[in-house]
């Protein structure tokens, strides 16, 4: 019942629609959109790595804040968190499609 929850939850957050959370079980992770992300624009925030409990986000001095997936457990504190809304959830599939050459 948790998962069923949990990926309710997160169909909420990100643009993948209930429908295909339910037909495809590929995990989703979050994902910066670095032209959102006050941080990235070189405004000081600690808005999602202080959200994080699994201190998944990493930032330099407040700047150009990055996910490390190996730790993130894609819980979707760091998207509600963010004011910007320049967080979203997106399916692991999708990331290795945009990363690949």
């Amino acid at each position: 019942m948790t998962d069923l929850l949990r990926r309710a939850f997160l169909s909420r957050l990100s643009p993948v629609t209930a429908e295909s959370t339910a037909e495809s079980e590929a995990p989703v992770q979050p994902v910066i959109d670095k032209d959102k992300c006050i941080a990235w624009q070189r405004t000081i925030c600690y808005t999602c790595k202080d959200r994080c409990l699994e201190k998944a986000i990493l930032s330099r001095t407040g700047c150009d804040p990055v996910i490390e997936h190996e730790k993130c457990t894609s819980c979707g504190e760091c998207v509600t968190a963010c004011f910007a809304t320049a967080i979203s959830m997106v399916r692991v599939e999708t990331i290795d499609t945009e990363l690949s050459p």
